[in-house]
């Protein structure tokens, strides 16, 4: 993926398609998390083990509070480790 992916359908897409094409174990454990107002964090590592595409890298996740208390996923970027 080179671009943004934007929107429900778009990331939908594209989790569907590394789950397809993975398989094996994946880890995510988180580093850091933080809450400021109505704005949270977390910073994390991903790894695919055992998998058709192992890959490992890092990523930082920021939420926003909706109005109703709930919070959801405002913007992601990750990055994997694997020279380019």
């Amino acid at each position: 993926m080179n671009g943004p992916v934007r929107g429900k359908k778009g990331i939908k897409g594209l989790i569907q398609g590394w789950t397809d094409k993975i398989g094996g174990t994946i880890s995510n454990p988180m580093l850091e998390f933080g809450v400021e107002g109505d704005l949270a964090y977390q910073v994390a590592t991903y790894a695919f083990q055992d998998t058709n595409t192992p890959d490992q890298g890092k990523f930082v996740e920021i939420f926003r509070r909706q109005p109703d208390g709930s919070w959801k996923v405002y913007l992601t970027i990750y990055n994997s480790d694997k020279p380019l």
